[in-house]
């Protein structure tokens, strides 16, 4: 009886990019057997073609091949976007008067599989609160890669953004204020879970689930849009009876739904295993520019008639060439009267001076429009597709019109 009496399969994770494997056989020279891979679509191997088809040829088995001592081929496992497995089946032919050794469990079959990662897809996106009125939500972008792998420096794949962000552009928009620059520790990922059971001024709350809550991480909003209390983390967790520790006391009923942040770098890869680096970032106001409306015919006034207040902020610095006094502390936008097309301003430390309609007027620290900068670097994709937020409330405040 011929003996098949070894195989040789890399049956270790494959990445989502197409890769060659060998498959290698090894037994005595007159050992016959027969070969196929299944996908877990379906669809066979042609080992012709080396792809995967739904149609069943000859060509999607190696039959009756002779090991002669030792028999080795490729398969080519294909580009996926989502995960995969594939069978390898390898039969001794009894007709050939073949078999497997004692080494194997089974004497005519032999069957293994291979699995294959997909791609993980992580977006980054403008995450907008309850303080700013914008225009729709500002995508920074997205970024696709293998999650089977670490990348490392220069093979690290990044998103590289430079968005504009406006404002409704409605008759009480009053604009953006730069609260801050951004940092990395701004950017979050969001998740929710459900109260089991009401609490009372607690530090600890019991949940339905625990996944892809760690330590470290914000409880923003303990049911809907409710806040929690400020400043509320999670300080400790409790697997065995799903309990977490806050660090500060909430009170919560039973199936609140609580909205959890984990913010900045380092919390985020503990709760979803995604590697981020942020560099160059950083929010700057577009300049904001105005018109007279109508002619200021004497000097000393601290009010202007202008096109539309859209953008225009309690506390902006105003520049034009009719300033007839200026203050030491700069001229300021003192109030404003909105309207999308009309509306007026008054000013504070200084007066205008005598100027025709349609003269040019520079606002300086509020805008309808802000263009937000930086770039991200990733080491480690997701399983899952996953959104990456920047909390725009922290580094932009809505303006304000007296």
């Amino acid at each position: 009886m011929n003996k098949i009496t070894n195989i040789e399969i890399d049956s270790s994770l494959l990445p989502s990019s197409s890769t060659t494997r060998y498959i290698k056989i090894i037994g005595d020279s007159d050992a016959v057997f027969t070969l196929e891979v299944k996908k877990s679509d379906g669809k066979y191997y042609d080992f012709t073609t080396d792809a995967f088809t739904t149609t069943q040829t000859s060509r999607n088995k190696l039959t009756n091949v002779k090991v002669g001592g030792q028999y080795q081929t490729n398969i080519t496992f294909p580009t996926v976007s989502s995960a995969e497995t594939y069978t390898i089946t390898i039969y001794a032919l009894p007709a050939f008067d073949t078999e497997f050794s004692d080494f194997f469990p089974n004497k005519i079959f032999y069957q293994t599989q291979v699995s294959q990662v997909g791609a993980g897809t992580i977006t980054f996106s403008g995450g907008i609160g309850t303080t700013l009125s914008m225009t729709g939500t500002p995508e920074l972008g997205e970024s696709t890669g293998d999650v089977s792998a670490r990348h490392f420096k220069n093979s690290r794949n990044g998103v590289k953004f430079s968005t504009t962000l406006s404002t409704n552009g409605a008759a009480a928009d009053a604009g953006f204020i730069i609260a801050d620059q951004p940092s990395s520790d701004d950017f979050y990922w969001a998740t929710t879970e459900t109260v089991d059971g009401t609490t009372s001024s607690s530090t600890t709350v019991v949940v339905d689930d625990l996944s892809n809550l760690v330590e470290g991480m914000d409880l923003v909003y303990k049911t809907g849009t409710t806040p929690a209390a400020a400043n509320t983390k999670i300080v400790a967790i409790d697997i065995d009876t799903k309990t977490l520790t806050l660090s500060v006391a909430n009170s919560l009923t039973n199936n609140d739904v609580m909205t959890f942040r984990a913010y900045g770098p380092e919390v985020i890869r503990d709760a979803i295993g995604i590697g981020l680096e942020f560099f160059n970032l950083g929010i700057e106001l577009v300049q904001l520019t105005n018109t007279l409306r109508t002619t200021i015919s004497s000097a000393g006034g601290t009010s202007a008639d202008v096109y539309g207040t859209s953008g225009i902020s309690k506390g902006a610095t105003i520049r034009c060439k009719f300033l007839a006094l200026q203050g030491v502390a700069g001229t300021t936008i003192g109030s404003v009267t909105q309207d999308d097309e009309a509306g007026s301003i008054t000013i504070s430390n200084g007066a205008f001076g005598v100027s025709k309609a349609k003269s040019k007027i520079y606002i300086d620290g509020s805008s309808s429009s802000a263009t937000l900068t930086g770039k991200v670097l990733i080491d480690q994709y997701p399983e899952a597709n996953q959104t990456i937020y920047l909390d725009l409330d922290r580094i932009l405040t809505a303006g304000r019109a007296s």
